[in-house]
């Protein structure tokens, strides 16, 4: 999803209840260059131009590059697109929305996996964000507030000179509002708790076009709850939120290590469930990502790797590698490499090694992705694990891609899993805040809807990796992550949404309850 409407944490540099519920091809939206965008009514372009805001429709010369999704495989052709430069202007143009007949979508960060911030369809009214990047720190109560249209790299860039930080994801180009409002997870999570967990306070525009504000105790407790887990593009746009950053470290670094063959990927994923469940004996300052991609690609060595942050030093990070490199020995794994760290002595500093220049623009490359999040404890075997290894590499071969399966560590003891502050959520309350992993299947370099007969063979792939995780526990509470959309997923609704599913579809009717606010896994279609 992109940043209102959902925002990855994948970058791209690198290369549900049971059984397994994804939709055949022929319901993939899908919309073409080709295709005409409805008009919209003249009343409603009258109103427009009358809020101040720059209007694009599809005669503008700039309108191909604005409207151009970050996931190459889609085309949507917006009936308009409004960027104003403040919350005035953007509730001027959501009041003309809602007396005409148009439906809006906000465009963040632009990493929409499905281009739903460009509507899921042609014909949207298309709000987009990238003049609004106001980064407003507050000294006296540490708070930042933060534009609709701030992307991760600049944010934390912002913040470095004032020695603080919040979690994130690994890619600088994500908008921080989306990848907010659907969770947020990166190596720092495990210590610091979701990117959601430092709001503290959302301003919004809602259906009516009026500007609001909600927070623990302040406006509607309801939108706040909401909020938080479901606010991307179902409830109004919001426009800026306030943030709490933490003191970052003054010591931290970056680690990788390799491991060679398929086998020992599986031993290293059960040492990862065995350590993670026990609190404690992997401290919250050690953030692990597995990420296996099979043996024999092109373009990663080996057949998997480790890496993540610790925040110490590299001596105290060494004495928790042997932690793990002896579950390896104990598994048959021998001959662990170390693992390449790199200490620095500044956040900022970290984060460039990981991410690369924190300002860069994001890639438009076509791809695919499915998430799971498992109810605490996966049950993963040495069978169960051969079988997902084995889904894994039989992707391997396919011509012109490459897909990997990450396993992103959260467990006891992690600040992901303990109850969210500020008020319970909606994100709580779909029990993602259980999950020992967070995890992504990414399909890089996906055939277009062009190529039928190359695309269904990577999406039955893809599901047969899905398929593998979910049978090692078939009675078990699996979900899907918002912020990882998945087009395909049938039960969506269940599967991002859990137990606040009920509620929130309350609220949005509600809220909205003329759907102007819409996508096609928005919650007026849940």
């Amino acid at each position: 999803m992109s940043s209102q409407t959902g925002a990855a944490r994948f970058c791209l540099h690198l290369l549900i209840s049971s059984p397994l519920t994804t939709a055949s091809l022929d319901v993939w939206p899908f919309a073409s260059h080709q295709n005409l965008p409805r008009q919209l009514p003249q009343s409603l372009n009258e109103c427009l131009s009358q809020t101040s805001a720059e209007i694009i429709y599809p005669s503008s010369p700039e309108y191909n590059t604005t409207a151009q999704s970050q996931n190459t495989n889609y085309h949507y052709r917006p009936a308009a697109i409004a960027l104003p430069k403040s919350t005035s202007q953007v509730a001027a143009v959501v009041n003309c929305a809602s007396h005409g007949d148009v439906e809006i979508s906000t465009y963040g960060g632009g990493h929409g996996y499905a281009s739903y911030a460009l509507g899921g369809s042609d014909g949207y009214l298309v709000i987009d964000s990238q003049r609004m990047q106001d980064i407003i720190p507050n000294d006296v109560d540490k708070t930042v507030t933060v534009g609709m249209g701030v992307r991760i790299g600049p944010l934390s860039k912002a913040l470095g000179p004032k020695g603080w930080a919040i979690p994130h994801g690994t890619c600088s180009s994500v908008g921080v509002v989306g990848h907010a409002l659907g969770g947020g997870w990166g190596y720092s999570s495990r210590k610091w708790g979701w990117t959601m967990d430092h709001i503290v306070g959302v301003e919004y525009v809602d259906s009516e076009g009026q500007v609001k504000s909600v927070g623990e105790g302040v406006g509607d407790q309801e939108i706040w709850w909401a909020m938080r887990g479901a606010g991307a593009g179902n409830f109004g746009v919001v426009t800026s939120f306030v943030l709490k950053p933490v003191d970052a470290p003054g010591k931290s670094l970056n680690w990788k290590t390799v491991l060679g063959r398929n086998w020992e990927c599986g031993a290293a994923l059960l040492v990862l469930q065995e350590l993670g469940q026990q609190e404690g004996t992997l401290p919250a300052e050690l953030g692990i990502q597995l990420l296996l991609y099979g043996e024999g690609t092109e373009s990663n060595p080996g057949a998997c790797q480790l890496s993540g942050q610790y925040f110490g030093s590299e001596e105290e990070f060494s004495r928790l590698e042997s932690v793990i490199e002896d579950g390896l020995e104990r598994r048959g794994v021998g001959g662990y490499g170390k693992a390449n760290v790199s200490e620095f002595g500044s956040w900022v500093e970290t984060l460039t090694d990981l991410q690369g220049n924190l300002t860069a623009p994001s890639n438009a490359v076509p791809y695919y992705a499915q998430s799971i999040l498992d109810d605490g404890s996966p049950g993963y075997t040495n069978d169960s694990v051969q079988a997902i290894l084995k889904a894994v590499q039989a992707t391997v071969n396919v011509s012109k891609t490459s897909t990997s399966l990450s396993f992103d560590l959260n467990g006891p003891g992690s600040l992901t899993n303990i109850d969210q502050p500020h008020g319970l959520s909606a994100f709580s309350d779909a029990g993602h805040r259980k999950a020992l992993f967070l995890s992504q299947i990414y399909n890089y370099g996906t055939p277009p809807f062009s190529e039928p007969d190359k695309q269904k063979e990577i999406f039955e792939l893809v599901d047969g990796i899905q398929k593998a995780i979910r049978a090692a526990k078939p009675d078990g509470q699996w979900g899907s992550y918002v912020n990882y959309v998945d087009p395909r997923l049938h039960d969506w609704p269940a599967e991002y949404y859990g137990d606040a599913l009920d509620r929130l579809k309350e609220v949005k009717k509600k809220a909205d309850p003329n759907n102007i606010f819409d996508f096609p896994q928005g919650l007026g279609r849940a």
